[in-house]
């Protein structure tokens, strides 16, 4: 084995490794979910129809983030379709459940 094919090994070793710590994110993460598509949920500065659930790894553990469009107070949609976003399970609560 010559100098190139050891960093070829390596670097092959580095991205198996990358993504296999991403499944492994995403799969904790999706493990954490409260809510389904459909569900309206709110953490007290927006309140969404969930449309997407995806994972997020910051400092902490990986986490669920719950995307959707953003409600007024009567739960009906703002203006200019406006999007928010709900990153967890700690601050989020359920407004109404779908009806799924």
């Amino acid at each position: 084995m010559d100098e190139q094919q050891y960093k070829s090994e390596l670097d092959k070793l580095e991205s198996e490794y990358i993504t296999a710590k991403n499944r492994l994110h995403i799969k904790f993460a999706m493990a954490q979910v409260k809510f389904t598509v459909g569900d309206i949920i709110t953490d007290g500065f927006v309140t969404i129809k969930v449309n997407k659930i995806r994972a997020h790894k910051s400092l902490g553990l990986p986490e669920p983030v719950y995307e959707g469009n953003a409600l007024k107070k009567d739960l009906t949609p703002k203006a200019k379709n406006e999007q928010g976003a709900i990153y967890g399970n700690n601050r989020a609560q359920l407004v109404k459940k779908s009806n799924q």
